[in-house]
């Protein structure tokens, strides 16, 4: 039986949590980390030309090494996965795998020691099929009692199974049947599935989840954008699908990390381009790689040489903030809440070789081409993990602001407060330029974000308040709230502002016209509450028509009333919001009145009201 994990299944309201069953080995619990030989260094097999990249174990011996040198391991990159072409071209006399004796001397049992000593893991590969992608022997189902077995006596940590050169119609026997065998050896070996790749759309990924821990399920990456592009693509046309299924000990596994890769290998976009193309990721290309498989909740499995990754490559790789949401226990896979995105045709490039000139260009239909989006990913403590992705290819750095409340659908969890509860001010974190912490308020702007470029946030909800209007006295001016959803009251409280918005559609404040001076409203806070400023903001074009006005607190709702402030030759502020805060006075009390003793001749307009506690900037915004 497996393990019960729990899952959040939904992006309305506080969600909905769903009970999935995953793999019984224990592993894999956040996302694993580590390193994997394919995509930078494929099936080289040439160590005569190539001593230092061919597929042998001083490759992997110096990858070790450097995982523990460069930080990587004590940052959580712990796996070191050798892939393809390892293998003799035949098995033992036993009927057991072999690795080829002139490239891995010591053999595999030798190589995983050599991790164990260092704090490090193993991985191996295989195929269900008669011969690997590569033409290597295969693991095929009568020999995969033996395979699991010698991969445990080896002391091998992990185990991917590709599905080259098999016989589809038995996978979804074949697949689960390795997955008890491994688990029956009784050595932990987390389980790595190509099974639902090869499927295409019928898969099953609730049963997939049961007997993998990561699977495969689209096209091989390249350092290109347009592939990673177009795999994240497909995650966010499929996260309906995908989704639900990932959880802690299974998950949705978006292929190889390859921010430091810079070798022209397999597909790109444009050979002769100095800062991408065949030569590997940009910076800001790198950053949404690594911000995106981090609020996919992906593997963090980099191929690349780590001898020769850049610094700034480097840097990103080992961004402790961002391998946090990576690694958030809660382990929910974020998804796209905002897609505007351009489709088009492109152009990317077959290279038969290593080398530019062994490129030919094709056209290539239908990849997303531009636009912008934004992903968000909850995280345990009731954060959100929020991704602004610029998907043009060209063009100036752009800003793009994003509504708190279309990335506020976990509100709830994080405030405590009722579902339903818009999410409109908040706190972030810039987790790449590690700029100051922020708010945000009504909107979470990512500002100059380059082609191909992002920002990731880590945002968190500020403390919010509702308080209840509960009405002012006779004759007294009613604030219009309209615009507010049925049941929702207009105050809120925050950062030590308490905020009334005079209706969303406007800044009416729906006086009766022709009425004459003074005005006055009562505002009860709903608790006794210190407060040294009061603000009001026009919609910053100048437009409200307070010009004189008296501030009174008082224990009770309907007085007595002690004065505490007053201002005159008032004139509405514009630009930044529009706010101009009045000082100078300390008050604590539940009630406060607001009596607008003379306007420029119309009923008093506002666009909001605030109470506030200092510091008290003269704008707010």
């Amino acid at each position: 039986m497996g393990v019960a994990v729990w899952m959040f299944a939904g992006l309305c309201g506080a969600g909905v949590l769903t009970l999935v069953s995953g793999l019984d080995n224990g592993l894999a619990l956040t996302p694993p980390m580590g390193w994997l030989s394919w995509e930078r260094f494929m099936c080289n097999t040439d160590c005569d030309t190539f001593p230092d990249t061919c597929i042998s174990e001083r490759l992997f011996t110096a990858m070790a090494d450097e995982l523990v040198a460069g930080g990587y391991r004590d940052a959580g990159y712990t796996y070191v996965n050798v892939d393809d072409c390892w293998q003799n071209r035949s098995r033992d006399s036993e009927g057991r795998l072999q690795p080829d004796a002139e490239r891995f001397p010591h053999g595999i049992k030798w190589l995983a020691d050599y991790m164990h000593e260092r704090g490090l893991k193993l991985g191996i590969y295989t195929d269900y099929g008669t011969s690997t992608c590569e033409g290597y022997p295969g693991t095929p189902l009568d020999k995969q009692q033996i395979d699991a077995e010698t991969f445990a006596a080896w002391g091998v940590d992990s185990v991917k199974v590709d599905g080259c050169n098999s016989n589809t119609s038995t996978m979804n026997e074949a697949y689960p049947r390795f997955s008890d065998l491994l688990n029956a050896t009784g050595r932990p070996m987390l389980y790595s599935c190509s099974w639902p790749d090869y499927l295409n759309d019928h898969v099953n990924f609730s049963f997939v989840a049961q007997k993998c821990n990561l699977w495969r399920m689209y096209r091989d990456i390249y350092a290109q954008w347009p592939i990673i592009q177009d795999i994240v693509e497909f995650y966010g046309k499929n996260a309906g699908v995908l989704q639900p299924v990932a959880g802690s000990g299974h998950w949705n596994d978006a292929d190889q990390l390859t921010v430091g890769d810079h070798h022209p290998q397999g597909w790109c976009h444009n050979s002769s381009d100095p800062d991408g193309g065949c030569n590997g990721l940009t910076q800001a290309e790198s950053e949404s790689v690594m911000g995106l498989w981090a609020v996919l909740a992906s593997p963090l499995l980099m191929s690349n040489d780590l001898r020769t990754v850049a610094p700034w490559a480097k840097a990103i790789l080992l961004n402790a903030d961002v391998i946090a949401v990576s690694q958030d226990p809660l382990g929910v896979q974020g998804v796209r809440i905002v897609d505007n995105t351009t489709m088009g045709n492109t152009t990317v490039t077959t290279c038969a070789g290593v080398t530019p000139e062994s490129c030919s260009a094709r056209v290539v239909a239908v990849y997303p081409v531009g636009g912008t989006e934004v992903w968000a990913r909850p995280l345990s403590n009731g954060d959100l993990a929020v991704l602004v992705l610029n998907k043009n290819t060209y063009g100036a750095p752009m800003d793009i602001s994003v509504p708190l409340t279309d990335i506020g659908a976990f509100n709830a969890s994080i405030t405590g407060h009722v579902t339903g509860v818009p999410l409109l001010n908040a706190t972030f974190r810039e987790l790449f330029n590690h700029t100051p912490p922020g708010v945000a308020q009504f909107s979470l702007t990512a500002t100059d974000v380059p082609p191909h470029g992002s920002r990731l946030f880590r945002v968190t909800a500020a403390p919010t308040r509702w308080i209840p209007n509960r009405g002012t006295a006779a004759g007294s001016w009613v604030l219009n709230s309209s615009g507010y959803n049925p049941g929702n009251p207009p105050w809120m409280l925050v950062d030590g502002v308490l905020r009334f918005e005079c209706g969303v559609a406007g800044w009416d404040a729906a006086l009766p016209k022709g009425a004459a001076p003074p005005y006055w409203v009562t505002f009860d806070l709903g608790e006794v509450t210190p407060v040294d400023g009061f603000a009001l903001s026009s919609d910053g074009s100048g437009a409200w028509d307070v010009a004189e006005f008296d501030l009174e607190a008082s224990t009770s709702p309907t007085g007595p009333w002690g004065g505490i402030a007053n201002a005159s030759g008032i004139k509405a502020q514009t630009g930044d919001g529009g706010v101009q805060v009045f000082g100078g006075f300390a008050a604590s009390s539940r009630y406060f009145r607001w009596v607008v003793t003379k306007t420029g001749g119309w009923q008093p307009w506002v666009k909001e009201v605030q109470f506030r506690r200092g510091p008290h900037p003269h704008r707010i915004k």
